[in-house]
């Protein structure tokens, strides 16, 4: 099974439109959580504004 990363800005999405970044595909669901984690405190427009996560 394939796990794909996507972050949602929430602050840029509206009605039926979503701001979606893919940040990439990978072989285990842990390898895509940690990857998520890095992002949303490391990254500067990650880690900036509370974020929604959905697994």
């Amino acid at each position: 099974m394939l796990y794909l990363l996507i972050l949602t800005d929430p602050e840029l999405s509206y009605d039926n439109y979503s701001e979606d970044f893919y940040i990439g595909l990978f072989e285990t669901e842990q390898q895509a959580e940690d990857t998520a984690q890095h992002y949303l405190k490391n990254i500067k427009g990650f880690c900036d504004f509370p974020v929604h996560t959905v697994l």
